[in-house]
């Protein structure tokens, strides 16, 4: 883990060799990713149970425990499987430069290359790994953190079809003229 900044504002990002072990975890996994799979998984990666829900659970990882204990994995489930893993690679602030971001998200991008290989593509600056289990595996920059994200299958297909029709990932449905993508 690293921090840059003062105490008040200071940046925590998680240490790009824990990051390693999620990438290979994720690249592993058989879908259709059962909910107690996903707990040994957890549990393999020494993260800590923060709250079940029932859509998911949360996790802390331990990588940003210097930024005040927020649990920093979300899992999210749908039709008693895992949907989406959503791993914080830096604490969460609007008070950070966007460059301090993107220069993470490289960062972090090149740690999951060593895993992974090559990215797959790219989107808006951020990368992505297809998987040989049909999942995607992300790392991206938002406005407030970098994050790795992990995809079932079958969002994967609809991320797919989306990006063959040429549909913008920024894309809010039913909010505007969808014509020029139906």
């Amino acid at each position: 883990m690293s921090e840059v900044g003062d105490t008040n504002t200071r940046l925590i990002v998680a240490d790009t060799a824990q990051v390693q072990p999620i990438a290979a975890a994720y690249r592993d996994v058989e879908w259709p990713l059962f909910a107690e799979r996903e707990r040994e998984i957890a549990g393999s990666l020494g993260w800590r149970l923060d709250r079940k829900r029932a859509r998911g659970a949360s996790y802390y990882s331990g990588m940003l425990d210097a930024a005040d204990g927020h649990s920093d994995v979300g899992v999210s489930t749908a039709d008693g499987d895992v949907a989406e893993v959503r791993v914080n690679l830096c604490n969460f602030s609007r008070e950070h430069a966007r460059k301090d971001l993107l220069s993470i998200r490289k960062d972090m991008a090149a740690s999951v290359t060593l895993v992974l290989g090559e990215p797959s593509g790219k989107q808006d600056g951020n990368v992505h790994w297809e998987l040989e289990n049909r999942g995607r595996l992300w790392i991206k920059a938002l406005k407030a953190t970098v994050l790795l994200q992990v995809l079932h299958p079958r969002y994967v297909d609809i991320e797919r079809a989306e990006e063959r029709l040429g549909i913008p990932s920024d894309r809010i449905p039913g909010t505007g003229d969808e014509s020029d993508y139906l």
